[in-house]
């Protein structure tokens, strides 16, 4: 598990969040109910009413919290809160619902279904140990969006983006490539680069 973790964050620090952006299964699930309430449209945005706009700094507080309670229960009572609530390992209850130990996960799973029409990416950015890491790790990261000069300030794209990362001096480190702060700029002035 050790190797397989430090391969994913050596992707994020060479591609960025690209592991939780497309390949992650409960991040792609979380990612298409997210297109219900968080458009691509700034002018399709303003007529969505249900939908809760967690700030980064709201969203780091709750993830360091839950981030510093899963290792200190690890650590010091060997309890893996993370092996019980895992939404992975809710995929199961589609194949095996009659066992008992995928039921707690399996009611994560939905938790995080529900919740992902009002909160874009709720398990990413708040209870995800790898989203927790992978934060850290994307501040460096090498490949991110960026403004190029043909930028004219419009403030488009920082209107858009659910996790608030498009601002000019973001480190980009909560950003999944959703593209809609590319879908959303008319000067075509967002490119990944370095």
């Amino acid at each position: 598990m050790i190797i397989i973790l430090i391969i994913l964050l050596l992707t994020v620090l060479l591609f960025g969040r690209i592991f939780c952006g497309y390949a992650c299964p409960v991040g792609a699930l979380q990612e298409l109910i997210s297109k219900i309430n968080f458009k691509s449209s700034v002018k399709k945005q303003k007529y969505v009413k249900y939908k809760i706009d967690i700030s980064l700094r709201a969203a780091n507080i709750i993830r360091w919290i839950f981030f510093g309670v899963v290792v200190v229960l690890a650590i010091f009572w060997s309890f893996s809160v993370i092996q019980i609530i895992n939404p992975f390992t809710g995929f199961r209850i589609f194949t095996n619902p009659l066992v008992p130990l995928f039921l707690i996960p399996g009611i994560t799973l939905l938790i995080v279904i529900i919740t992902s029409f009002f909160v874009y990416r709720p398990w990413c950015r708040l209870f995800c140990p790898f989203g927790a890491l992978a934060s850290l790790v994307g501040r460096f990261s090498r490949n991110k969006y960026v403004r190029t000069e043909d930028c004219n300030e419009c403030g488009l794209c920082e209107k858009i983006c659910p996790t608030h990362q498009a601002e000019r001096d973001s480190k980009k480190e909560e950003c999944y490539y959703c593209n809609r702060c590319v879908d959303v700029c008319p000067q075509n002035a967002i490119k990944l680069g370095k």
